[in-house]
């Protein structure tokens, strides 16, 4: 959100350094008044940091939460067709520095979004 102001810049250069440890590669997903994947195959803490930030806005959590869900998705479905057929443990981190202030509300939206994630990706 607008308010992060320079915090965004710190928050993903600290999300970046969890990348050196990561056994795969890693997405970062933003979001201000809509949502935007600034990368779904992230190896390297350099690589991250590379990233442009968008422009920031409001706070939708809801968006963020969607896009990030996606590319787990798209991720899942990607690892389950041969030759690879393994699975991956999906981390997700939401940091935000207030209140959902754009969009439809996250707590009304979550038990969709598990759902769905639930059908499309089964453990």
């Amino acid at each position: 959100s607008g308010s992060m102001g320079s915090n965004t810049v710190h928050a993903r250069d600290c999300f970046a350094e969890l990348v050196e440890v990561a056994n795969g590669p890693c997405s970062l997903t933003v979001f201000e008044s809509q949502a935007a994947s600034l990368g779904e195959a992230f190896t390297t803490a350099a690589a991250m940091r590379a990233a442009r930030l968008p422009p920031q806005g409001g706070t939708n959590i809801t968006a963020g939460l969607e896009t990030a869900l996606e590319t787990v998705l798209r991720r899942e479905e990607a690892e389950a067709a041969p030759p690879r057929g393994g699975s991956t443990h999906h981390v997700l981190v939401l940091l935000s520095d207030g209140a959902h202030t754009v969009g439809p509300r996250p707590e009304q939206r979550l038990p969709a979004l598990g759902q769905e994630l639930r059908e499309r990706a089964p453990a």
